[in-house]
């Protein structure tokens, strides 16, 4: 029979007290999938089964709802997408993580960074929550980072992690005012280090944390303009730049990206 067959190709709840959930709900899913002749109301109706099963779990079980609140979202947002909108995903997401802290799933995180950047991008959640929502996922990481033997990070699926949401709440840099000094001290002040002397590492280091909000009383950024003013000669800018080159310099220097893009455009 066609449940022998998904028994034998994934019996990971296997002597759980919520077998008959979750693996009926692997069933519905493998039936979607695999088997001939489905028609299209049968798959509609073994997907609500699907969630219904974890509903049921949610419900018998509330000691480990986030876990199985997890697994519904991650088909909600990789199985059947399009089955509730990225705004309905998200506050389940936001549910799971406020109530997991540092112990949430390896499964949120992913699609839980993609949707903080996209909809906040849209413009359809304000910055302070996707400022919020973004420094748990961090915070998450980190912990998780700190706390595993590279051979559990692996086998965790920690690394799928690290290969996608680091990079994809950086992007978020490209919102001015989105992370604050300290975010780019911590983060770039040890690639600077490496070539404290070179006149490209200083300037693009300065203009990091102006451009993060530092203040010019900021130690790290009073040592950099030391170090500027010790290695570096400043190129003497003449008048065939109409009077632009220099302040779009400047305006680099301070992280005001827009302003040096409009000077360089009237150059």
């Amino acid at each position: 029979p066609l449940w022998e067959k998904v028994y034998k190709m994934a019996p990971a709840a296997d002597g759980r007290r919520d077998a008959h959930y979750m693996d009926g709900a692997r069933i519905y899913k493998y039936l979607i999938t695999y088997e001939a002749g489905t028609t299209d109301e049968q798959k509609a109706a073994y997907q609500q089964k699907v969630f219904d099963l974890y509903q049921q779990a949610v419900d018998c079980y509330p000691k480990k709802a986030s876990d199985y609140k997890a697994l519904m979202a991650y088909d909600y947002f990789y199985t059947f997408p399009g089955t509730k909108s990225e705004e309905e995903i998200y506050e389940m997401y936001k549910e799971i993580v406020d109530a997991d802290g540092l112990k949430t799933s390896v499964s949120v995180l992913n699609p839980f960074t993609s949707l903080i950047v996209n909809l906040l991008l849209e413009e359809k959640i304000p910055m302070a929550e996707a400022q919020k929502y973004a420094g748990k996922v961090n915070e998450i990481f980190d912990h998780n980072k700190k706390e595993r033997t590279p051979a559990q990070w692996k086998k965790q699926g920690w690394d799928i992690v690290e290969s996608y949401t680091p990079a994809r709440l950086e992007q978020l840099e490209g919102i001015k005012g989105f992370y604050g000094c300290d975010h780019f001290i911590n983060k770039y002040t040890a690639e600077y280090q490496e070539n404290p002397n070179d006149c490209e590492a200083i300037g693009t280091y300065i203009a990091r944390l102006k451009y993060g909000g530092c203040s010019d009383s900021d130690a790290n950024l009073v040592a950099a303009r030391a170090a500027k003013e010790a290695n570096c000669k400043v190129e003497v800018v003449s008048n065939g730049g109409g009077g632009f080159l220099g302040p779009a310099r400047d305006c680099m220097e301070n992280g005001d990206y827009d302003c040096a893009i409009s000077k360089y455009e009237e150059y």
